[in-house]
């Protein structure tokens, strides 16, 4: 496991702590978690897991100011993922060859490609206007919201 980054701009502890008080369990594990991220160590997912709170067949964040306090996951893992790289803000991924650090391993791949392998990007042109786009992706969501394409939606595909 690489070892842990933090984001560079510091983040105010006490305003995570304060809003985690709803809970009498979440303070304490969180600075449960605070002393291992010192140590240098990565928190578990069983520590993160207690700030995702189920409810109603949703998981929910645990951090009242959060948007995802009210919005919620179908799955428990995604609230676990948030909670790790949004609130305690851990970047697994920096770049051996610069000061960029991503939250995503593609992330990570795709800077290396282009920033330091010098990888000619493979370019998809649009037929009606000639702007290039460095995935097929990009270029089909060009052309239907720029040129509206033509193009059945999926659902409406072979109904006839």
């Amino acid at each position: 496991m690489p070892p842990l980054e933090t984001q560079s701009p510091e983040w105010d502890y006490n305003n995570l702590i304060e809003n985690v008080m709803h809970c009498e369990e979440l303070p304490m594990v969180l600075h449960e978690i605070f002393v291992t991220i010192a140590d240098g160590n990565r928190p578990s997912k069983e520590q993160a897991r207690k700030f995702v709170v189920p409810r109603r067949g949703r998981h929910y964040c645990a951090v009242q100011n959060c948007k995802w306090h009210t919005i919620g996951w179908k799955r428990e893992d995604r609230g676990v993922t948030h909670f790790l790289k949004e609130h305690l803000r851990l970047l697994a991924y920096p770049c051996p060859d610069c000061d960029q650090v991503y939250k995503w391993p593609h992330d990570l791949t795709s800077h290396q490609r282009r920033h330091h392998l010098n990888v000619p990007q493979q370019e998809f042109v649009c037929e009606d206007c000639g702007n290039g786009f460095p995935k097929s992706f990009n270029l089909a969501r060009h052309k239907r919201n720029v040129h509206r394409s033509s193009k059945k939606p999926r659902a409406m595909r072979g109904a006839c």
